[in-house]
């Protein structure tokens, strides 16, 4: 009967509606949604006279046509590493905007710091066959060789624990570190403290930063000294906490006229990121220690937490929307098999006048241009480092 009744307005299954449904039951539309839906408004013999033709004729509501098509699409997925006080890594276009881009379904995948990357990957590949896997942040693996076991494409962004054989999108770390310590010996400073991180038993992180650091000392023909070089240890998935306590009691000493660093400490501490200058500017302003006018401090990053500190932090910057239209880039690259192109330029406009843009440092690693931020944090070092700041109140 209700074949019958349909099969004059439609004759394909998979294009029936509910105004078929409802046309055949003599039925409001509404009606027959809260009959499929399960729910109230409708009676029961209504409810069960809808269902039966539903049935009967194979209808297939929208949303299950709709998730049977989305199967089919090819996808991407963007996987983003995320600890609990972390703000949002980048602003990402709208799916269908980045479908229209890339030809290929984007899937955002936040994944917390205690959750095992490989095992994840694993579980997402069996599942789906994803073209391409784009990893944000740390990837806290120790042994490396377990990417062997991910036969999808992987290209890593902003990564800096990545397996050094696969297409990477960085920042200019080198670069950017090595303009800031120039700004700070401009400054007259010549006892710089570097702050790195790194996971429990791991190597510090931003290697190439602490180059850019070693090679402008030696540009200036002043003396490296590893004992001003210390990597942070941090819970990455508490990183203001885990690395506020340990720098509270490094810094602590410094109240009652003591000094954590060396005999001869710095008069300015170089922080490779937004993070760890955030937690530092925050321990020394509980202890009383005032920035630029007690210890200048400058970061690398130009994160969105760095707008609470009490001071504009100076800073070499990493633009997040060039990063975002760089790795855009990276993955088409990648989807389409072809090779990363030399330099890109980026539709973003820098307040110092310049544009954005990308360039390669290798066939498969990308870097994105920064720029300095000449901040307050900055200053020319104190005459003496006798007498400390009297506490705040």
């Amino acid at each position: 009967h209700y074949l019958y009744c349909i099969s004059g307005r439609n004759m394909g299954k998979a294009n029936i509606t509910i105004r078929d449904i409802a046309a055949a039951c003599h039925a409001s539309t509404a009606s027959v949604s809260r009959a499929l839906n399960a729910k109230p408004g409708v009676g029961d013999d209504l409810r069960k006279q809808i269902l039966a033709c539903a049935r009967a004729v194979g209808y297939v509501p929208d949303s299950v046509a709709r998730s049977m098509r989305l199967r089919t699409r090819k996808r991407t997925y963007i996987v983003v590493r995320k600890g609990k006080e972390d703000p949002a890594v980048f602003r990402l276009p709208y799916k269908e905007t980045l479908y229209a881009q890339l030809d290929t379904d984007v899937q955002i995948l936040t994944l917390g710091f205690s959750t095992d990357l490989i095992t994840t990957l694993q579980r997402v590949e069996s599942t789906y066959s994803p073209q391409l896997f784009a990893i944000v942040g740390p990837c806290l693996i120790r042994d490396q060789s377990r990417f062997s076991q991910i036969h999808t494409p992987l290209l890593f962004i902003a990564s800096d624990d990545a397996p050094q054989n696969y297409p990477s999108l960085v920042s200019d770390d080198f670069e950017g570190s090595a303009a800031v310590v120039n700004s700070m010996i401009a400054a007259g400073h010549r006892r710089i403290a570097v702050l790195s991180e790194s996971n429990t038993g791991m190597a510090a992180y931003y290697p190439d930063r602490i180059a850019g650091y070693k090679h402008t000392l030696a540009q200036h023909g002043i003396p490296f000294d590893p004992s001003l070089v210390h990597a942070v240890p941090v819970d990455y998935g508490s990183y203001l906490s885990s690395s506020r306590d340990i720098l509270q009691q490094a810094v602590t000493p410094w109240a009652d006229g003591r000094h954590p660093f060396t005999k001869s400490p710095p008069t300015a501490v170089f922080a490779l990121s937004d993070f760890l200058a955030f937690a530092l500017i925050s321990v020394l302003w509980n202890a009383g220690l005032r920035v630029p006018e007690r210890l200048s401090v400058a970061s690398f990053g130009d994160w969105e937490l760095i707008q609470f500190l009490p001071i504009l932090i100076h800073s070499w910057v990493q633009p997040l929307d060039d990063f975002a239209e760089a790795m855009f880039t990276a993955m088409s690259c990648i989807l389409q098999s072809k090779p990363f192109p030399r330099t890109i330029a980026l539709h973003t406009h820098h307040p110092d006048g310049t544009h954005g843009s990308a360039y390669a440092i290798s066939p498969n690693h990308l870097a994105v241009s920064g720029y300095l931020r000449e901040g307050a944090s900055l200053a020319a070092p104190r005459s003496s480092q006798t007498a400390p700041d009297t506490p705040a109140k």
